[in-house]
Parts: structure tokens; C-alpha cells; sequence
């Protein structure tokens, strides 16, 4: 651009004010936390320079270490700081309850608020708590991307994939909520809302046109900022699914967010700050703002005046899914996770997917994760209201997968097209839960003639996802051991259909929206199951879900006939079809 001039201590063109050099500096910024996470799946990296530019503040508690005795019952759970006074309560009504372990010992549970990026940091090495609850399963997937990277450090064999091998297991998702642009509703009218759909672009031109207009974007260190920053790049490129690191980087994207960005007039601010300061200043304070659904909800039930609209963007919506996992510690210098600790995570993960519960969270303005309650039931805040639209988001985004070269390569070797191959991930941590090799084998050859296989693993899985690939008669590539977890998650997601265990390679599959059918013996369907574009397959045998992790026959899984996964494998390709 003829006509700028730029000075050597300040790259950015002289002739900017300083509201369009900070509007570039952080689309910069942006830019590399979107390439990061189509690179690694997490967009967090950039959370930190983000963070240092602009500030972030946030209530919490400085985490201590704390060791526990060897039979501790007591489970401290790391919680995001907008979910902790929920989970507080609810954890006073699970400990009310006096529930004993085998050895007599009362369960109990302890939340300790922490932002989520602390979480990941303090879950790598020997934290003060046993399990996590971040405000979306991003979090988890960076927390397996460094701790796959502190367990590989040094190593010349690359990093495999820790599908038996993980840091953290047994997630739950016990609630979730669209990150949506909270708006007066004198804005959202003005905006167009109700009688056209509204989105970034409305935004940008409102923002633009009225200089008086001021409207608030979190940081990426808090899950309605991070899935937000990614909703803008998804727009500007014009995709719903499969954002890629040079379709983020496509001028025309760039400009766009740059455009959409330099509109923004406060930073780093998550929604409990933002709902404080809006309660001590006033209406004038923000006229919109980046947040979940759920913050909407409570402030029209909590404070008098105007309400809060809820604005599903009509470019498409991500969502805080509010996983609680638990943390397989055990490593040198920090505290194994005891039996007790363990049974009281169940226990606790068992409450918060009660249907008494699950409505409690429905009454709080988050969508409960059973799906057979209706949101628009009477009492619901759902009901009678147009603030919120229980039928929206009409447009889901997808988290963009990593690996998609590795995936378009063995899609090519099999001669199907992208989307076009079953995943079968036969591993999983507890010996329980292993469905017999025999079984899998019936059901790769019955399959392998509708869609071509790709086995995953780690190296220690390679001899039986071989075995297993040997019965497709060549229509199987054994990839187990050969995989970075990127590129795992590439296959996964550039597969029609995942057949797995109750193992991570269910999660994965349904955060990148791949339907998945799961072989669930000893564990509860209902509480780790599969919840969108996926199926249980269970035995009917008495013992199932007996949540034990050694068993002398495991009926459980033995008695899952291979017909059936057969059948729940076809339906499933059948609907995606």
C-alpha cells in the first residue's frame, strides 16, 4: 500500500490509528491460534500472547498440592470459574447423600475453581485434584496433545496415539451450551433479530456504521472466546465443516476477521466478568457480547430492566459441552489416583447424569446432556420465552480436524473418497472392555465389502489390528502405532462411521461430528455412552455395567453378537448416506 510509512520499532503502518494497529495485531494473533488448532486440534496456543497484549481477569483459587492417604475417598474436582457455583451446590447434594466405598469410607467431593488453561497446565504434573471440569472438551483434547508430547520428549519414535494410554479417562458430558452473541434487545432488533437471522456480519456493519456501538470479545483462555474466534474464521471462509490451515489463511478469510475484530471494543474479559460489570454499570456499559447461552438465561431471571437476547450467528455455532473427567495420575513425584477416589468419580458422574439433576442444570439455563428431557417442557427457561430458541443453532460448526493429508493419502490407497471409510479402534485401558478378537474379525469381513477399514492404535495394539485387518481379505490398512495424534483424528474424522469400545476414540468421534458405534459391556451407556450421531451396542445380561475393571468371564462383552454391531454399523451408514 502506497503512501504508509513504517518506523523500525513499529512494523505496523505509521498512518493507523492506534484502534487499527491493535485490530491487525490481533487478527494476527487469532490467526495463529486458528492455525494451531487445524494443526494440533486445540486453538489455545495463542492464548497466552493474547493474554499478555490485553489482560485477563478472573476469580479463582490458587491450587496447592495436597496429598491424599492411600484410601482417600475424597475427590477434588478442578472446575471453570462460570460452572463452579452450579457444580458447588450440586456437589453439597451429592456429599449429603453419605455414600460409603466397600471399606466404609464416605465419598466426598470438593470443587476447586480454575480457569481451564491453569487446568491443562496443572493436570500435567501432580496436580491437587483428581478430576477436571472444563467448560468444553477442547480443553481435554490440548490436555492428551502435551501430555502425548511430555511422554514422547526425547523419544525418535514420534508421538502414537494414547487411545489405552491417556491422561485423562472416563469423560462425561453432563451439560452444554451454544456460544452465542448476547445482545439488548433493543440491539437485536435493530440488528434484525427476530425477523432475519443475525450473525458476524451484522455485527461488523453495526459496529461500523455506529461508532457509539461497543460490543465485548473474550479471550481464548475461556471456551466462548475460543470457539467464538474459530465461528469467525469459519464465516469468513464460507465453510460449516473441514477448515483448514490455508483456508483460514486465504486473504479473503483474513480480512474478514480482521474486519469483525476491529470492531471490538473490549478484550480478555470472560462472562462472569462481563456479567459483574454489566450489573455495577449499567446498560450503557456493552451493547453485545461473546458468551454462552446459559449467561443469558440467568441474567433475564436475575436482574430487572431489558432483556438479554441470545443470537444464534446465522454462519453457524459451536458449543460448550462441559465434559467432567478424571485424571489418571500415578506418574513419578505426584500421588496415584486410589481406588476410592475412583469410585467416588463414578458415583459423582453418575449424580450428575440423574435425571433429577440433569433438570436442575435445565433450570440453571444449560441443556442437559439427556436428551429425553425437553427443553421446552413447562418451567423450563426455555419455555414461554423468546430470548432464548431451544430449536436453535440451525448450523453446527465443526471443530476442523487435523491430519487430513494422512487421511486423504489413505483414503486414496483404498480407493474410496474422503468420508468414505469404517475406523475400527479395537483398544481400550480396561481389559473389560475388550471386545473378543474373534468378534471383531466376523465383523470386519462382513463390512469391509460396503467400505474399505482403517485400523487405529498404538504400536502395542499393532499385532491384533492386524489380525483383525488380515479378515477384510485386503480391504483393511493397518495404521495402529503408525499415527501422530493429529493425524489420528484426521482419520477418524474423515471416516463415515467409527466402531470402538468404550474407549476416547468415541469422544473424538463426536467432536468432530462422525457418527460412532460403541461396544459397551462393564459401563453405563446412559453415562458414557455415545450422545449425538452415535449407538450403544450392550448385551442383555444381568452384570452389565457392573463398572468393575477385572473380571473372571466378562460375559459382558463376550455376549455382544457380532450381528449386532454388524447391523447398528449399516444403520448408521445408511442414515449418514
Amino acid at each position: 500500500m502506497t503512501g504508509m510509512g513504517t518506523s523500525p520499532r513499529n512494523p505496523l503502518p505509521t498512518g493507523w490509528s492506534p484502534d487499527q494497529q491493535r485490530a491487525c495485531l490481533l487478527a494476527i494473533v487469532i490467526l495463529l491460534v486458528v492455525v494451531c488448532m487445524c494443526g494440533t486440534l486445540v486453538i489455545i496456543a495463542g492464548s497466552g500472547l493474547w493474554d499478555g497484549l490485553f489482560g485477563q481477569s478472573s476469580q479463582e483459587e490458587t491450587a496447592q498440592p495436597a496429598p491424599w492417604s492411600a484410601d482417600s475417598a475424597e475427590l477434588t474436582v478442578a472446575v471453570s470459574p462460570g460452572m463452579a457455583p452450579i457444580l458447588e451446590e450440586l456437589a453439597g447434594q451429592f456429599n449429603r447423600q453419605q455414600q460409603r466405598t466397600p471399606d466404609d469410607k464416605v465419598m466426598e467431593v470438593r470443587a476447586l475453581t480454575l480457569a481451564p488453561e491453569k487446568m491443562v497446565e496443572q493436570s500435567l504434573d501432580a496436580p491437587p485434584f483428581q478430576a477436571l471440569a472444563p467448560d468444553s472438551s477442547l480443553w481435554l483434547n490440548q490436555l492428551e496433545q502435551r501430555w502425548v508430547e511430555l511422554e514422547d520428549a526425547g523419544s525418535d519414535e514420534g508421538a502414537v496415539i494414547p487411545i489405552a494410554n491417556r491422561r485423562a479417562s472416563s469423560p462425561v458430558r453432563f451439560a452444554t451450551s451454544p456460544v452465542v452473541i448476547a445482545a439488548w434487545e433493543s440491539v437485536a432488533r435493530e440488528l434484525g433479530w427476530p425477523e432475519r437471522p443475525v450473525g458476524w456480519q451484522e455485527i461488523q456493519r453495526q459496529a461500523t456504521e455506529d461508532p457509539n456501538f461497543k460490543w465485548n470479545h473474550p479471550s481464548t483462555s475461556h471456551a466462548s472466546g475460543l470457539l467464538a474466534t474459530l465461528a469467525e474464521f469459519y464465516a469468513g471462509a464460507g465453510l460449516t465443516r473441514g477448515l483448514t490451515p490455508e483456508a483460514a489463511t486465504d486473504p479473503q478469510t483474513l480480512e474478514y476477521v480482521r474486519a469483525v475484530e476491529a470492531t471490538v471494543r473490549f478484550y480478555g474479559e470472560g462472562e462472569e466478568v462481563i456479567v459483574e460489570r454489566l450489573a455495577a454499570e449499567g446498560r450503557d456499559f456493552l451493547d453485545a457480547f461473546v458468551a454462552q447461552e446459559q449467561v443469558a438465561i440467568a441474567w433475564n431471571r436475575s436482574q430487572p430492566g431489558e432483556r438479554l437476547v441470545a443470537i444464534y450467528p446465522a454462519e453457524g455455532t459451536l458449543w460448550a459441552d462441559h465434559p467432567l473427567a478424571l485424571l489418571e495420575l500415578g506418574g513419578p513425584g505426584e500421588a496415584s489416583i486410589t481406588d476410592n477416589q475412583r469410585r467416588t468419580f463414578q458415583a459423582f458422574a453418575q449424580f450428575l447424569t440423574t435425571v433429577d439433576v440433569q433438570r436442575q442444570l435445565l433450570a440453571a439455563g444449560y441443556r442437559p446432556a439427556d436428551l429425553s428431557i425437553p427443553l421446552d417442557e413447562a418451567g423450563s427457561p426455555f419455555a414461554g420465552t423468546d430470548a432464548v430458541d431451544w430449536r436453535q443453532p440451525q448450523t453446527t460448526l465443526q471443530v476442523p480436524p487435523a491430519g487430513r493429508e494422512l487421511a486423504e493419502q489413505v483414503c486414496r490407497r483404498l480407493g474410496a473418497a474422503t468420508g468414505g471409510l469404517l475406523a475400527f479402534v479395537p483398544p481400550t485401558r480396561w481389559p473389560t472392555k475388550c471386545y473378543p478378537v474373534r468378534h471383531w474379525r466376523t465383523v470386519a469381513a462382513a463390512l469391509c465389502r460396503r467400505m474399505p477399514l482403517v485400523l487405529l492404535g498404538t504400536k502395542a495394539d499393532r499385532a491384533l489390528c492386524e489380525t483383525i485387518a488380515q479378515a477384510a481379505d485386503g480391504h483393511a490398512v493397518n495404521l495402529a502405532g503408525e499415527t501422530t495424534v493429529p493425524q489420528m483424528v484426521g482419520l477418524i474424522a474423515a471416516s463415515a462411521c467409527v466402531v470402538c469400545c468404550d474407549s476416547a476414540a468415541q469422544h473424538i468421534a463426536q467432536a468432530v461430528g462422525v457418527h460412532v458405534v460403541t461396544l459397551i459391556g462393564p459401563t453405563r451407556p446412559q453415562r458414557t455412552g455415545p450422545i449425538l450421531r452415535g449407538r450403544a451396542v450392550v448385551a442383555d445380561v444381568p452384570c452389565q455395567g457392573c463398572l468393575r475393571r477385572r473380571c473372571r468371564h466378562i460375559t459382558c462383552m463376550q455376549a455382544i453378537a457380532p450381528q449386532a454391531v454388524i447391523s447398528a454399523v449399516r444403520n448408521s451408514l445408511d442414515r449418514s448416506s
